[in-house]
């Protein structure tokens, strides 16, 4: 990340913008986006996700601009789970101050789940592949590939999974993922009434009006959302 910080000043003013932008919310993070960014992965908190979701859509976002500056601009863009945001902003459904304003606030809600027992792990199976090796707590939370899957869950029960699934396919990529959150699974609900950041809220509003309209031009590049509300939409819009 340094090099692209160091090589790049249009990458690096991307980052201190946006960083600039939360740290003029009324609810600041205590720490500075370009300086959690630079740290060495030893000392790094990007493992947390009230850190993690705000560098990761930072990063995406100053990705998005410097590519565009070089000349390379998408015609479609998928968004997914924490990349939705950089990809609503890549297809000029919202602004950078949105998507990093919606980054932020989903790490404040995302830190609120109990993180002790939660994990995740990819495997290097297909979907069906890997369902004989489940048990209560764990499951497939999303599938990037035909021959590749996340699983999700309960930390020591994953552990399990992970082994068994060791066991009878020697070889295969099997790697725990350095989350403690478990993602895409049971463990990531929280009660509708711990979710009251009203910010979170207003951004939420702000995307989904934004898609709409965005939508009903047919303005390009298109946007592909995993979000449930984001399809809802799509598909009002489009009936």
């Amino acid at each position: 990340m340094s090099r692209l910080i160091e090589r790049y000043s249009s990458f690096d003013s991307d980052i201190q913008s946006l960083g600039a932008i939360l740290l003029g919310l009324e609810d600041p993070p205590p720490w500075n986006l370009k300086e959690e960014l630079l740290k060495p992965v030893k000392s790094s908190n990007l493992d947390l996700p009230e850190y993690g979701q705000p560098l990761l859509a930072a990063i995406q976002i100053a990705l998005v601009n410097l590519l565009a500056s070089l000349g390379v601009v998408p015609d479609a863009v998928i968004g997914f789970s924490s990349g939705e945001m950089a990809a609503a902003y890549a297809s000029c459904a919202i602004t950078a101050k949105e998507a990093i304003i919606a980054a932020y606030y989903r790490g404040q809600v995302v830190k609120k789940l109990d993180r002790k027992r939660g994990g995740m792990a990819a495997i290097g199976l297909g979907h069906n592949q890997v369902l004989p090796f489940l048990k209560p707590g764990v499951t497939v939370g999303c599938d990037p590939s035909p021959n590749f899957v996340v699983l999700s869950g309960d930390k020591d029960v994953l552990e399990i999974v992970c082994e068994d699934i060791r066991k009878v396919n020697i070889g295969v990529f099997n790697y725990r993922l350095p989350s403690s959150v478990a993602y895409h699974s049971r463990k990531c609900k929280l009660p509708s009434h711990n979710i009251s950041l009203d910010s979170l809220a207003d951004v939420e509003q702000i995307i989904c009006w934004k898609l709409g309209k965005l939508t009903r031009h047919y303005l390009h590049p298109i946007f592909i959302a995993s979000l449930q509300q984001y399809h809802s939409i799509l598909l009002l819009l489009q009936s």
